[in-house]
């Protein structure tokens, strides 16, 4: 019955042996299905073997009441765990706000950070520009792979839009003498991704880039201006 939940999953926490693992996590999956929650709360259990193994009882459910319990393991001390609860919450939550996703891409192991853009990048999300600032203006964000800081850009572009416009705007045309190439490699993404978003506001920021960024930005941003122009007009 429903009510012999916990002390399956108990059971579950203490077995080693993945045939036996597998028998008691069918059990789970169809004695727990309308009691959830008490499934959710062993989340937080330290053992990922078993952690790993509710995951995969939550996902096979698909019951976007479990969203906000997987997102609470995000900070999980196992990578492997942290990678598939992002996964698993996507799932629940295909749509909707993400700032406790996007303060993932902080997490110090790559394969998380790749499974977090992921979702970013789908269009299917929003976030405040405040939720990107902590990456974005972090001193290390310019040693950042050049892939990951244009993912990150294109994700800025796809859950904030013209919040982010501003920032951009001062990638081009703010200009010092110190880690110079760093700061125009930057200014070079930001230019694609103002191009991509093709708003007034990023065409408002491209044209300034013609007149105070470097030779490569002002070049770029009148190619990137010139791309927006041939876009077909929406209604």
């Amino acid at each position: 019955k429903p009510d012999s939940a916990p002390a399956l999953c108990t059971l579950l926490g203490n077995l080693e042996q993945p045939a036996h693992q597998a028998i008691v996590i069918n059990a789970l999956f169809e004695l727990a299905r309308e009691i959830p929650e008490v499934l959710a709360k062993y989340l937080t259990d330290r053992r990922p073997v078993f952690v790993r193994n509710l995951l995969g009882i939550i996902l096979r459910w698909n019951n976007p009441r479990l969203a906000d319990s997987v997102e609470r393991i995000f900070r999980y001390p196992d990578p492997l765990i942290r990678r598939e609860a992002v996964r698993t919450w996507v799932v629940l939550k295909p749509s909707g706000t993400v700032g406790k996703l996007i303060a993932l891409l902080n997490d110090p192991d790559e394969a998380v950070i790749l499974a977090t853009l992921k979702p970013l990048l789908t269009g299917h999300y929003t976030a405040s520009f405040s939720n990107w600032e902590p990456i974005v203006n972090a001193e290390t964000f310019g040693d950042r792979p050049p892939a990951e800081r244009r993912n990150i850009f294109h994700a800025m572009r796809l859950t904030s839009g013209d919040e982010a416009v501003s920032y951009w705007t001062n990638l081009l045309t703010e200009w010092g003498w110190t880690n110079r190439k760093k700061k125009e490699d930057l200014a070079l993404m930001a230019v694609d991704a103002l191009g991509k978003l093709g708003t007034p506001s990023a065409c408002a920021a491209l044209e300034a880039g013609t007149r105070k960024g470097t030779a490569a930005v002002k070049q770029a941003c009148t190619a990137a201006l010139a791309g927006v122009s041939k876009q077909p007009r929406t209604t």
